[in-house]
């Protein structure tokens, strides 16, 4: 399995890094595997509804680091929520009926083999520290959220490992099967069964998913 094209996108409020980071990303991709395709949706998850996106080209690679001397965000960036289907409604960006997140899921599908490729990469070239500083940026907010709903740290800690090792694998069998109703009917399971019901209700009410 190979990554041919990874996407960036800036969404929420703006921030001093943002720009940086981009640029950092850019600079990072070119270096480890030139070529790969980067794009990048503008201005935010309104881009990523309509499918409005840009290619990085060999120039602005060439001149990536200069965006770690800038604020805000090259790419552009939106207050648009998936979880507000009404508002996108209004914007034109959903039509009337269709799920704002079934819509964005649907655009980020021929990129989500990403998440495996990343770490065949890693691995394969015994980076080992760099896939685990991935594992880490994913586990840290998981376990931030559940502390913050009264699961003790310790347990914390290991129920986030745990849902990310569910989320991953449900994730590989999605890409190797394409059955979305089966992977999406074995996650509802998985987490009504192990989080704290008042988590996954405030959570779901909010339009956000967890791990």
């Amino acid at each position: 399995m190979s990554v041919r094209r990874v996407a960036l996108l800036t969404a929420g409020g703006f921030a001093p890094c943002l720009s940086s980071a981009v640029g950092g990303l850019i600079e990072r991709y070119t270096e480890l595997a030139p070529e790969i395709e980067i794009i990048a949706y503008q201005h935010g998850y309104h881009g990523l509804l309509t499918g409005t996106k840009i290619v990085v080209d060999a120039e602005t690679r060439a001149k990536a680091g200069l965006l770690h001397k800038f604020g805000g965000s090259p790419i552009g960036n939106s207050r648009v929520k998936l979880s507000n289907a009404a508002d996108l409604v209004k914007r034109g960006l959903v039509t009337e009926g269709q799920n704002p997140l079934q819509v964005a899921a649907e655009q980020l599908w021929p990129l989500e083999r990403l998440f495996f490729g990343l770490y065949a990469r890693l691995l394969e070239q015994g980076r080992e520290d760099q896939a685990a500083a991935l594992v880490a940026g994913w586990l840290e907010p998981v376990e931030a959220l559940l502390t913050a709903h009264g699961v003790p740290a310790q347990r914390a800690a290991a129920q986030a490992r745990l849902g990310l090792a569910v989320t991953r694998g449900l994730l590989l069998d999605l890409l190797a099967t394409g059955d979305r109703a089966g992977a999406d009917a074995a996650h509802l399971v998985y987490v009504t069964a192990l989080y704290p019901q008042r988590l996954y209700q405030s959570v779901q009410s909010g339009g956000g998913n967890l791990p």
